[in-house]
């Protein structure tokens, strides 16, 4: 006697393979959010600064700082655009189950890949501005070495009198 065939595996329920692909995509997220609301807080801010102090805001290379704040500033209305893309699909598209891992899974790679490049940009105005500042520096020592330490405004009197 031949023995039976094993069992077919059991079909999830939908909303719960839903749940898991849109947990699955939201947990290889969180790299990337935290990520970019660092470079938000602290790294973007400060390369702006340094930018200003160089005087680059006046260069060709302004489009990058330009492309970067565009970028930044509108991030919440494309993520609104994904969320309401997949809730559309999700609810009105019936073949939306078999493409619903791939374009989540497309959707996520896209998102890391936004995040590096604007990681990287950043890296790039930092890299342009370093050299100007360093030389920017080094005039400013130049122009100061023959002057001997400078005073705090506690040792010297209001009517110039030591």
């Amino acid at each position: 006697m031949t023995p039976a065939p094993p069992p077919l595996p059991k079909k999830e329920d939908p909303a719960w393979e839903a749940f898991c692909v849109y947990m699955r995509a939201f947990i290889f997220l969180l790299p990337s959010l935290f990520m970019t609301s660092f470079a938000l807080t602290f790294l973007f801010p400060k390369v702006e600064q340094l930018w200003k102090e160089v005087g680059l805001d006046t260069s060709q290379a302004k489009w990058l700082m330009e492309w970067m704040e565009t970028l930044m500033h509108h991030s919440i209305f494309i993520g609104i655009g994904i969320f309401v893309f997949l809730l559309v699909s999700e609810l009105t598209w019936a073949g939306w189950r078999r493409y619903r891992r791939f374009v989540v899974a497309a959707f996520t790679l896209l998102v890391h890949t936004a995040v590096l490049a604007w990681i990287a940009a950043i890296a790039v105005e930092a890299t342009l501005a370093a050299p100007m500042l360093a030389h920017q520096k080094v005039k400013e020592l130049k122009a100061n070495a023959g002057q001997g330490p400078a005073k705090s405004a506690a040792e010297s009197e209001p009517d110039g009198r030591k």
